[in-house]
């Protein structure tokens, strides 16, 4: 499963254990979660990341963190 956003996503000012794809990861229990966030994207951004990672890494299951300004 992949995790995809922004800054959010990212989460760099959080210690590794709190950022959101860590947080999906302990609630979803064994399945792994790949987090793919990048600063200053936006919607179509998500679009080819998520194309990204079903092409190169066989990824099937996505989650998108989006907020009002992503659209």
């Amino acid at each position: 499963m992949a995790l995809i956003g922004d800054s959010f996503v990212e989460a760099s000012m959080l210690a590794a254990p709190d950022r959101p794809g860590a947080q999906l990861e302990r609630a979803l229990g064994t399945r792994p979660v790949s987090a793919m966030g990048n600063p200053g994207t936006a919607l179509v951004d998500y679009a080819e990341r998520i194309r990204f990672a079903h092409t190169h890494f066989g990824v099937r299951d996505f989650v998108v963190l989006m907020e009002r300004g992503d659209v």
